[in-house]
Protein backbone atom coordinates (compact mmCIF):
# COMPACT_ATOMS: atom_id res chain seq x y z
CA UNK A 1 0.00 0.00 0.00
CA UNK A 2 1.68 3.27 -1.12
CA UNK A 3 1.40 6.60 1.76
CA UNK A 4 -1.79 7.86 -0.40
CA UNK A 5 -3.37 5.27 -0.88
CA UNK A 6 -6.44 4.52 1.48
CA UNK A 7 -6.43 1.08 3.38
CA UNK A 8 -9.47 -1.30 2.17
CA UNK A 9 -12.69 -1.51 4.52
CA UNK A 10 -13.78 -4.80 4.74
CA UNK A 11 -17.83 -4.51 5.16
CA UNK A 12 -19.62 -8.33 6.05
CA UNK A 13 -23.64 -8.64 6.13
CA UNK A 14 -24.39 -11.34 8.53
CA UNK A 15 -27.60 -11.53 6.59
CA UNK A 16 -28.96 -10.85 3.19
CA UNK A 17 -31.23 -7.98 3.04
CA UNK A 18 -32.15 -8.22 -0.37
CA UNK A 19 -30.62 -8.05 -3.46
CA UNK A 20 -31.88 -4.49 -3.99
CA UNK A 21 -30.75 -3.30 -1.07
CA UNK A 22 -27.13 -4.80 -0.99
CA UNK A 23 -27.06 -3.19 -4.98
CA UNK A 24 -27.63 0.05 -3.17
CA UNK A 25 -24.92 -0.02 -0.27
CA UNK A 26 -22.32 -0.75 -2.87
CA UNK A 27 -23.21 1.98 -5.08
CA UNK A 28 -23.34 4.83 -2.08
CA UNK A 29 -20.59 3.62 0.07
CA UNK A 30 -16.63 5.03 -0.50
CA UNK A 31 -14.59 3.18 -3.21
CA UNK A 32 -12.28 1.86 -0.07
CA UNK A 33 -15.27 0.28 1.10
CA UNK A 34 -15.89 -3.63 0.00
CA UNK A 35 -19.50 -5.19 1.35
CA UNK A 36 -20.02 -8.93 1.20
CA UNK A 37 -22.82 -11.43 2.10
CA UNK A 38 -21.81 -13.83 4.63
CA UNK A 39 -22.20 -16.48 2.30
CA UNK A 40 -19.83 -14.95 -0.20
CA UNK A 41 -16.71 -15.68 1.66
CA UNK A 42 -14.95 -18.34 3.34
CA UNK A 43 -15.29 -18.21 7.42
CA UNK A 44 -11.71 -18.08 7.28
CA UNK A 45 -12.16 -14.71 5.72
CA UNK A 46 -14.32 -13.17 8.88
CA UNK A 47 -10.52 -12.34 10.29
CA UNK A 48 -10.10 -9.01 8.16
CA UNK A 49 -13.60 -7.91 8.62
CA UNK A 50 -13.88 -5.02 10.61
CA UNK A 51 -17.28 -4.32 10.51
CA UNK A 52 -20.10 -6.56 10.86
CA UNK A 53 -23.66 -5.29 9.79
CA UNK A 54 -26.69 -6.98 11.28
CA UNK A 55 -28.65 -8.29 14.37
CA UNK A 56 -28.14 -11.35 16.18
CA UNK A 57 -24.46 -12.40 15.56
CA UNK A 58 -23.45 -16.02 15.82
CA UNK A 59 -20.64 -16.90 18.36
CA UNK A 60 -18.68 -18.71 15.13
CA UNK A 61 -18.77 -15.36 13.32
CA UNK A 62 -17.33 -13.01 15.98
CA UNK A 63 -14.77 -15.94 17.41
CA UNK A 64 -13.38 -15.30 13.58
CA UNK A 65 -13.52 -12.00 13.30
CA UNK A 66 -10.45 -11.06 15.09
CA UNK A 67 -9.99 -7.34 13.74
CA UNK A 68 -13.70 -6.70 14.18
CA UNK A 69 -14.15 -2.86 15.35
CA UNK A 70 -17.76 -2.00 14.78
CA UNK A 71 -21.39 -3.77 14.59
CA UNK A 72 -23.81 -1.73 12.81
CA UNK A 73 -27.34 -2.58 13.81
CA UNK A 74 -29.48 -1.05 10.94
CA UNK A 75 -32.67 -0.34 12.64
CA UNK A 76 -32.83 1.43 16.22
CA UNK A 77 -33.79 -1.07 18.92
CA UNK A 78 -31.07 -3.35 19.72
CA UNK A 79 -32.64 -5.28 22.32
CA UNK A 80 -32.43 -8.71 19.79
CA UNK A 81 -28.79 -8.18 19.97
CA UNK A 82 -26.66 -9.92 21.41
CA UNK A 83 -24.62 -7.18 23.12
CA UNK A 84 -23.10 -9.55 25.86
CA UNK A 85 -22.09 -12.37 23.78
CA UNK A 86 -20.20 -9.31 21.06
CA UNK A 87 -18.53 -7.87 24.31
CA UNK A 88 -17.01 -10.90 25.45
CA UNK A 89 -15.18 -11.35 22.15
CA UNK A 90 -14.57 -8.44 21.41
CA UNK A 91 -14.45 -6.10 24.74
CA UNK A 92 -13.60 -2.98 23.06
CA UNK A 93 -16.56 -3.34 20.58
CA UNK A 94 -18.67 -0.32 19.09
CA UNK A 95 -22.08 -0.65 18.34
CA UNK A 96 -23.54 1.58 15.83
CA UNK A 97 -27.52 1.60 15.19
CA UNK A 98 -29.80 2.90 12.65
CA UNK A 99 -32.47 5.88 12.48
CA UNK A 100 -32.96 5.67 8.72
CA UNK A 101 -36.50 4.27 10.07
CA UNK A 102 -38.07 7.11 11.94
CA UNK A 103 -40.04 8.58 9.44
CA UNK A 104 -41.69 5.79 8.33
CA UNK A 105 -42.38 4.17 11.58
CA UNK A 106 -44.11 7.81 12.86
CA UNK A 107 -45.96 7.97 9.79
CA UNK A 108 -47.22 3.88 10.99
CA UNK A 109 -48.04 5.08 14.11
CA UNK A 110 -50.12 8.24 13.06
CA UNK A 111 -51.89 5.83 11.31
CA UNK A 112 -52.36 3.27 14.32
CA UNK A 113 -53.57 6.14 15.99
CA UNK A 114 -55.68 7.28 13.57
CA UNK A 115 -57.11 3.14 12.69
CA UNK A 116 -58.29 3.23 16.11
CA UNK A 117 -59.42 6.47 17.16
CA UNK A 118 -62.04 6.71 14.21
CA UNK A 119 -62.63 2.40 14.80
CA UNK A 120 -61.68 1.92 10.44
CA UNK A 121 -60.74 -1.35 11.07
CA UNK A 122 -64.08 -2.23 13.04
CA UNK A 123 -66.57 -0.84 10.56
CA UNK A 124 -64.25 -2.63 7.96
CA UNK A 125 -65.35 -5.84 9.42
CA UNK A 126 -68.87 -5.20 9.67
CA UNK A 127 -69.51 -3.71 6.39
CA UNK A 128 -67.99 -6.89 4.49
CA UNK A 129 -70.45 -8.88 6.30
CA UNK A 130 -72.90 -6.26 5.00
CA UNK A 131 -73.97 -4.96 8.40
CA UNK A 132 -74.27 -1.01 8.34
CA UNK A 133 -75.37 -1.05 11.71
CA UNK A 134 -71.61 0.13 12.79
CA UNK A 135 -71.86 3.73 11.52
CA UNK A 136 -73.88 4.35 14.36
CA UNK A 137 -70.91 3.83 16.28
CA UNK A 138 -69.03 7.26 17.43
CA UNK A 139 -65.74 7.80 16.94
CA UNK A 140 -63.04 9.61 19.06
CA UNK A 141 -61.59 13.08 18.47
CA UNK A 142 -57.94 13.71 17.67
CA UNK A 143 -57.81 17.62 17.18
CA UNK A 144 -56.92 19.43 20.36
CA UNK A 145 -56.66 16.30 22.49
CA UNK A 146 -53.57 15.64 24.76
CA UNK A 147 -50.79 13.35 23.95
CA UNK A 148 -48.41 11.71 26.05
CA UNK A 149 -45.59 10.50 24.53
CA UNK A 150 -42.67 8.10 25.97
CA UNK A 151 -39.43 8.53 24.43
CA UNK A 152 -38.28 11.00 22.34
CA UNK A 153 -35.53 9.61 19.59
CA UNK A 154 -35.57 10.07 15.78
CA UNK A 155 -39.12 8.28 15.86
CA UNK A 156 -40.83 10.62 18.30
CA UNK A 157 -39.61 13.56 16.80
CA UNK A 158 -40.49 12.89 13.64
CA UNK A 159 -43.84 11.92 14.84
CA UNK A 160 -44.77 15.60 16.40
CA UNK A 161 -43.37 16.90 13.22
CA UNK A 162 -46.47 15.20 11.78
CA UNK A 163 -49.07 15.60 14.30
CA UNK A 164 -48.32 19.38 14.38
CA UNK A 165 -51.66 19.91 12.03
CA UNK A 166 -54.05 18.36 14.69
CA UNK A 167 -53.46 21.18 16.84
CA UNK A 168 -52.64 18.50 20.09
CA UNK A 169 -51.22 19.29 23.50
CA UNK A 170 -47.79 17.33 23.84
CA UNK A 171 -46.74 15.62 26.54
CA UNK A 172 -43.22 13.96 26.62
CA UNK A 173 -41.79 12.05 29.88
CA UNK A 174 -38.18 10.92 28.66
CA UNK A 175 -35.28 9.22 30.80
CA UNK A 176 -33.12 12.50 30.90
CA UNK A 177 -35.62 16.07 30.59
CA UNK A 178 -32.39 18.22 30.34
CA UNK A 179 -31.44 16.42 27.24
CA UNK A 180 -34.72 18.09 25.59
CA UNK A 181 -33.82 19.40 21.79
CA UNK A 182 -34.02 22.95 22.19
CA UNK A 183 -35.76 22.71 18.73
CA UNK A 184 -39.02 21.11 19.64
CA UNK A 185 -39.37 22.73 22.79
CA UNK A 186 -42.31 25.49 21.30
CA UNK A 187 -44.28 22.18 19.88
CA UNK A 188 -45.10 20.54 23.15
CA UNK A 189 -46.95 21.70 26.65
CA UNK A 190 -44.67 19.57 28.95
CA UNK A 191 -41.14 17.72 29.33
CA UNK A 192 -40.82 15.58 32.56
CA UNK A 193 -39.30 12.22 33.63
CA UNK A 194 -40.46 9.05 35.08
CA UNK A 195 -41.47 10.88 38.13
CA UNK A 196 -43.87 12.68 36.81
CA UNK A 197 -46.25 10.00 35.59
CA UNK A 198 -48.36 10.27 38.31
CA UNK A 199 -49.60 13.80 37.26
CA UNK A 200 -49.38 13.47 33.52
CA UNK A 201 -51.29 9.71 32.76
CA UNK A 202 -54.30 11.03 34.13
CA UNK A 203 -54.50 14.23 31.70
CA UNK A 204 -53.70 11.63 29.05
CA UNK A 205 -55.83 10.95 25.88
CA UNK A 206 -53.91 8.92 24.01
CA UNK A 207 -50.62 7.51 25.20
CA UNK A 208 -48.10 6.67 22.44
CA UNK A 209 -45.24 4.24 23.23
CA UNK A 210 -41.97 5.49 21.55
CA UNK A 211 -38.66 4.50 23.99
CA UNK A 212 -36.40 1.71 23.50
CA UNK A 213 -36.74 -1.66 25.66
CA UNK A 214 -33.54 -1.69 28.08
CA UNK A 215 -33.88 -3.03 31.59
CA UNK A 216 -34.98 -0.01 32.84
CA UNK A 217 -38.41 0.27 30.59
CA UNK A 218 -39.28 -2.79 30.73
CA UNK A 219 -42.58 -3.00 31.96
CA UNK A 220 -42.54 0.36 32.45
CA UNK A 221 -46.05 0.56 31.67
CA UNK A 222 -47.62 -1.52 34.69
CA UNK A 223 -51.04 -2.13 35.77
CA UNK A 224 -50.51 1.04 38.39
CA UNK A 225 -49.66 3.21 35.20
CA UNK A 226 -52.55 2.28 33.56
CA UNK A 227 -55.23 2.55 36.42
CA UNK A 228 -53.88 6.16 36.65
CA UNK A 229 -55.32 6.39 32.67
CA UNK A 230 -59.02 7.37 32.27
CA UNK A 231 -61.26 4.96 30.86
CA UNK A 232 -61.83 6.96 27.51
CA UNK A 233 -57.59 6.87 27.33
CA UNK A 234 -56.45 5.29 24.40
CA UNK A 235 -52.68 3.34 24.24
CA UNK A 236 -50.57 3.20 21.34
CA UNK A 237 -47.41 0.63 21.30
CA UNK A 238 -44.67 0.83 18.08
CA UNK A 239 -41.83 0.74 20.28
CA UNK A 240 -42.01 -2.74 22.20
CA UNK A 241 -44.31 -5.10 23.64
CA UNK A 242 -42.53 -5.83 26.77
CA UNK A 243 -42.61 -2.00 27.56
CA UNK A 244 -46.13 -2.44 28.63
CA UNK A 245 -46.73 -5.50 30.85
CA UNK A 246 -48.64 -7.81 28.80
CA UNK A 247 -51.15 -8.98 31.49
CA UNK A 248 -51.94 -5.38 32.65
CA UNK A 249 -52.78 -3.89 29.23
CA UNK A 250 -55.22 -7.50 28.60
CA UNK A 251 -56.88 -6.97 31.34
CA UNK A 252 -57.06 -3.26 31.13
CA UNK A 253 -58.99 -3.55 27.88
CA UNK A 254 -61.05 -6.83 28.98
CA UNK A 255 -62.38 -4.73 32.28
CA UNK A 256 -62.73 -1.72 29.82
CA UNK A 257 -60.30 0.16 32.14
CA UNK A 258 -59.20 2.16 29.01
CA UNK A 259 -60.87 1.91 26.01
CA UNK A 260 -58.68 0.71 23.76
CA UNK A 261 -54.85 -0.16 22.26
CA UNK A 262 -53.15 -0.24 18.78
CA UNK A 263 -50.15 -2.74 18.94
CA UNK A 264 -47.81 -3.12 16.49
CA UNK A 265 -45.34 -5.21 18.68
CA UNK A 266 -45.80 -7.76 20.95
CA UNK A 267 -44.39 -10.85 23.47
CA UNK A 268 -43.92 -13.61 20.98
CA UNK A 269 -42.22 -13.94 17.78
CA UNK A 270 -42.40 -16.05 15.49
CA UNK A 271 -38.44 -17.82 14.89
CA UNK A 272 -35.78 -20.17 16.97
CA UNK A 273 -37.21 -18.98 20.55
CA UNK A 274 -40.84 -19.35 20.02
CA UNK A 275 -40.26 -22.20 18.03
CA UNK A 276 -43.50 -21.17 15.88
CA UNK A 277 -43.40 -20.28 12.17
CA UNK A 278 -44.57 -17.21 10.57
CA UNK A 279 -47.84 -19.09 9.52
CA UNK A 280 -48.67 -19.91 12.93
CA UNK A 281 -47.84 -18.43 16.03
CA UNK A 282 -50.36 -16.03 18.19
CA UNK A 283 -48.18 -13.25 19.37
CA UNK A 284 -49.02 -13.46 23.13
CA UNK A 285 -50.00 -15.42 26.10
CA UNK A 286 -53.07 -13.80 26.19
CA UNK A 287 -56.25 -13.83 23.74
CA UNK A 288 -55.81 -10.06 22.38
CA UNK A 289 -57.41 -10.99 19.10
CA UNK A 290 -60.50 -11.70 20.78
CA UNK A 291 -61.35 -8.27 21.59
CA UNK A 292 -62.76 -5.50 19.78
CA UNK A 293 -61.13 -2.55 21.02
CA UNK A 294 -57.63 -3.51 19.59
CA UNK A 295 -55.97 -2.84 16.58
CA UNK A 296 -53.18 -5.87 15.62
CA UNK A 297 -50.58 -5.51 13.37
CA UNK A 298 -47.41 -7.70 13.20
CA UNK A 299 -44.74 -5.55 13.61
CA UNK A 300 -44.38 -4.03 10.31
CA UNK A 301 -44.35 -0.05 11.28
CA UNK A 302 -41.09 -0.01 9.08
CA UNK A 303 -41.86 -2.04 5.86
CA UNK A 304 -42.30 0.46 3.51
CA UNK A 305 -41.94 1.08 -0.36
CA UNK A 306 -39.80 3.76 -1.52
CA UNK A 307 -37.94 3.91 1.28
CA UNK A 308 -34.16 2.21 0.92
CA UNK A 309 -32.36 5.09 0.38
CA UNK A 310 -33.96 6.12 3.83
CA UNK A 311 -33.80 3.38 5.82
CA UNK A 312 -30.32 2.28 5.10
CA UNK A 313 -28.80 6.04 4.64
CA UNK A 314 -27.27 5.85 8.27
CA UNK A 315 -25.81 2.97 7.57
CA UNK A 316 -23.77 4.44 4.25
CA UNK A 317 -22.90 7.54 6.23
CA UNK A 318 -21.21 5.10 9.09
CA UNK A 319 -19.59 2.99 7.15
CA UNK A 320 -18.41 5.98 4.85
CA UNK A 321 -17.10 7.63 8.14
CA UNK A 322 -15.58 4.08 9.64
CA UNK A 323 -13.54 4.28 6.05
CA UNK A 324 -12.41 7.96 6.10
CA UNK A 325 -11.06 7.40 9.81
CA UNK A 326 -14.16 9.75 11.34
CA UNK A 327 -15.82 8.90 14.42
CA UNK A 328 -19.23 7.67 13.13
CA UNK A 329 -22.60 8.70 14.62
CA UNK A 330 -25.19 7.15 16.12
CA UNK A 331 -22.67 4.84 18.49
CA UNK A 332 -24.75 3.10 21.25
CA UNK A 333 -24.61 4.09 24.91
CA UNK A 334 -24.00 0.16 26.02
CA UNK A 335 -24.93 1.01 29.83
CA UNK A 336 -27.94 2.49 29.06
CA UNK A 337 -29.21 0.26 25.96
CA UNK A 338 -29.40 3.07 23.31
Amino acid sequence: MTKNETPTLKVVLTYNPGDEVVRWLKSKVSSNVEIFLIEEIIFGDLKDAKVLIGGKIPKEILNLAKNLKYVIVPWSGINIVNVDEILKYHPQIRIINSHGNALTVAEYALALLMAITKKIVESDRYLRRGDWRFRKVPSFPVVGKTITILGFGAIARKFVELIQGFRCKINVIKRDPTTFPNKYRNIVNFIGGRENLTDILPKTDYLMIMMPLTKATEGYIGRKEIELLKPTSIIVNIARGKIIDEKALYDALVQKKIAAAALDVWYIYPGKKSGKSEKNCAPSSFPFWELDNVVMSPHRAYNCLERTELHWQDVVNSLNDIAQGKTPKNIVNLTIGY
